[in-house]
């Protein structure tokens, strides 16, 4: 069943420009060297499609990410949680005293690339990307944020990290900001297009 799923990987997302997934090695390679435990494999990797990703969240307690029909673990602990919230904290208020939008915690998936859902640690998604200007009562909205914050964990690699930044400035997002507590690896601000 496993390499069943790992070879038809390929065709889930027609934006990825590799070759077929032949090994649990290319699937990780693919996906950014994450590590084999953040992968779920009930379902079959490559099966999950974002409805059903929305249906086992509530199942499980830790948060998983949809790339390529695969849920991959999103590594936050306790420091990197702090960090969010405090970012979240201090830059919340600021948008919704403008009215210029919203500062959150947001879920998304997007047309262009199918078979994508991203979590980032903290978002700022301006009015002009809510239909009408409001937020909807949809749980994983059909749109990008305009500002993408990952909070650096130990767990994430550079490769994953480059993966996430190119699929945000596909997808829309005109800024990203990853980093982390002092001392932390790599990290930046990134600009889009």
């Amino acid at each position: 069943m496993l390499m069943t799923a790992l070879a038809e990987l390929h065709t889930v997302n027609p934006h990825v420009t590799t070759t077929a997934t032949e090994t649990l090695g290319d699937l990780l390679a693919r996906l950014g060297g994450v590590s084999p435990d953040r992968i779920r494999l009930r379902p079959a990797p490559g099966r999950r499609r974002w409805r059903m990703w929305w249906r086992l969240r509530p199942k499980e307690n830790r948060l998983f990410e949809l790339l390529d029909g695969v849920l991959v673990e999103k590594c936050m602990g306790y420091p990197e949680s702090l960090l969010a919230a405090e970012t979240i904290d201090r830059t919340g208020h600021l948008g919704a005293a403008a009215k210029t939008g919203r500062t959150l915690r947001c879920r998304w998936h997007d047309p262009v690339i199918p078979g994508l859902v991203r979590i980032p640690d903290v978002a700022f998604a301006s009015r002009a990307r809510f239909p009408g200007g409001k937020p909807t009562g949809e749980p994983v909205p059909l749109m990008a944020p305009d500002l993408a914050v990952e909070v650096l964990s130990e767990g994430n690699t550079d490769a994953e990290m480059k993966r996430k930044r190119e699929e945000y400035f596909k997808a829309g997002v005109r800024l990203v900001l990853d980093g982390g507590w002092e001392g932390a690896h790599g990290g930046g601000v990134h600009g889009g297009g």
